[in-house]
């Protein structure tokens, strides 16, 4: 997920087949809204549970969807046992089944044989707590792990201790360890206001922030990539947003206010996915990305503020095709809002 304004309607992507590159039927949008009972209609993110439950965090609330209906959860202030805060920004599963809910105010632990949460917030005075209380985004990478992008707070990664009590059994207490530079920066707001982690293909951590894009490094100095006028292969813009890995390694970067950038980790460059990339199919590009996501046929889709597009990569690569080559050969769909047909895309800002 990236930077998260106003969507209008979610929209479930029913896809009905899609046969080769470039070759596939039409991609129909099935509609879910307020109407339906969403408790409304800027869906900011959304996963499903292994009982295929689907959950979606809004601005008003947690939704669970059960394919016909929506249970509403809400922020309660006379109940401590209630959401911490009502606008969800992000949710994920761990690998145990744990589902995580990311607030403005607060991290959560949902409890599903009660219904309730566990709330978890920033104590100055507790340095195992999470580190700041408003919460972007959240990973959980192939090894279980989850990791908590704050709004201020800097990385977290959440670890596990296993505690005997005094009756004998054995429960689970989550503590918050803060992932930072060996030489921190004091005072770098900019690089505490994280976006995104993914763990890439060969075991590294990328993360975005309000300060580029990110390289963790646990055992030495980060590797920081920002903007540099004089380089037209550096990245476009510092503050950036959401970021994906495609099949073939290279990391997607989106920014908002500089448009989409395709990294090599290899050559550490940046190309420029844009209207003068040389590729035709570029035109129109937006500056403001919100969201990435790698979809199973390989296919990248980038939510932006004005439109939603997916990158259909090419088939093969030679390891002799360079990053500008291989940019110029992806092939780009457009989706919108066409009036009177009901299976396009409903709004106009995509996450």
């Amino acid at each position: 997920m990236g930077f998260r304004f106003n969507l209008f309607l979610f929209a479930v992507i029913h896809l009905i087949s899609v046969f080769g590159w470039g070759q596939e039927s039409r991609i129909q949008f099935e509609h879910l809204n307020a109407e339906h009972g969403l408790s409304q209609n800027s869906v900011l993110d959304m996963v499903q549970d292994q009982k295929g439950f689907m959950w979606f965090g809004t601005y008003a609330g947690l939704n669970r969807y059960d394919g016909y209906n929506f249970k509403v959860f809400l922020h309660n202030s006379t109940d401590s046992s209630s959401l911490s805060n009502s606008f969800v920004r992000s949710v994920c599963l761990d690998s145990v089944g744990n589902l995580w809910v990311g607030t403005v105010n607060g991290l959560n632990r949902y409890i599903p044989e009660t219904e309730t949460f566990e709330r978890f917030f920033h104590n100055p005075e507790d340095a195992n707590s999470i580190s700041n209380s408003s919460v972007y985004e959240l990973y959980c990478d192939d090894k279980g792990i989850v990791w908590v992008c704050t709004r201020g707070g800097g990385l977290n990664r959440i670890d596990v201790d296993l505690i005997t009590s005094p009756n004998g059994k054995v429960v689970k207490k989550y503590r918050f360890t803060r992932i930072k530079p060996e030489k921190e920066k004091l005072g770098n707001y900019e690089m505490n206001k994280v976006s995104g982690i993914i763990k890439s293909s060969s075991g590294d951590y990328w993360m975005t922030s309000g300060m580029g894009l990110n390289k963790v490094i646990f055992n030495g100095p980060w590797e920081t990539y920002v903007h540099d006028p004089n380089d037209s292969h550096s990245l476009s813009n510092d503050g950036c947003s959401c970021l994906v890995e495609d099949r073939y390694g290279y990391i997607w970067v989106g920014t908002w206010g500089g448009g989409l950038n395709v990294f090599d980790p290899k050559t550490k460059k940046f190309y420029r996915v844009s209207n003068d990339s040389g590729n035709p199919n570029f035109k129109g590009d937006s500056h403001f990305m919100m969201m990435l996501y790698l979809d199973r046929k390989g296919n990248v889709w980038a939510g932006a503020w004005g439109s939603l597009r997916r990158y259909v990569l090419p088939p093969n690569l030679s390891e002799t095709t360079g990053l500008s080559d291989y940019v110029t050969q992806i092939k780009v769909t457009d989706f919108s809002s066409v009036p009177g047909d009901v299976y396009s895309i409903k709004g106009t800002n995509y996450y």
